[in-house]
């Protein structure tokens, strides 16, 4: 019932937000706030998650856009590149899409998200080629974000969680990472 209650404030605020054309970031702050996590009624019942193991890397994808499906792209690796990114994203065996979007398409609908975790190793290498940014009724394509990837090596991502935001700022499209 809590979590009835909190739709009916929750919808109309986002209708206020799409007027005032806000709704992008809006849509961001829902998707990526983790105080309503798996199971919390409301955001005082936080809900502990489980660390990842050392090992392990977390890697959530948010589509924050209004009306673009987004196909992210995601490439991963944990062999030694010579030419990075370019090596990650040219060969097609690093494609990553089991297991990731709609019936593992790697696709994305407006206003969602997924999360996926990788095996840790010192040469892992992983980013999405931009997001292809696509329209959500009849497929055509839109834009693309940019280029974003991370090293475990220079970053040290293992037992973190990795970030990829896709966006629409005005004409543009954007791709965001952010490392915890």
């Amino acid at each position: 019932m809590k979590r009835q209650s909190a739709l009916f404030v929750a919808v109309p605020a986002l209708i206020l937000l799409l007027l005032l054309g806000c709704a992008d970031e809006a849509i961001l702050e829902m998707l990526l706030d983790e105080s309503t996590a798996a199971g919390a009624e409301t955001p005082n019942e936080n809900v502990a998650l489980e660390p990842l193991p050392e090992a392990r890397v977390a890697v959530r994808f948010a589509n924050a856009t209004l009306n673009e499906a987004v196909n992210v792209q995601f490439y991963a690796s944990s062999d030694v590149l010579e030419q990075v990114p370019d090596d990650l994203f040219a060969d097609p065996e690093n494609l990553v899409t089991a297991s990731l979007g709609i019936a593992g398409t790697g696709l994305i609908e407006p206003g969602e998200k997924d999360e996926i975790t990788l095996d840790c190793d010192e040469n892992l290498i992983f980013g999405t080629a931009g997001g292809l940014f696509l329209d959500n009724e009849s497929g055509d394509e839109r834009g693309n974000g940019e280029r974003r990837w991370v090293e475990q090596r220079a970053l040290g991502v293992c037992g973190g969680t990795v970030t990829f935001v896709f966006t629409r700022e005005g004409e543009s499209f954007r791709t965001r990472l952010t490392v915890k």
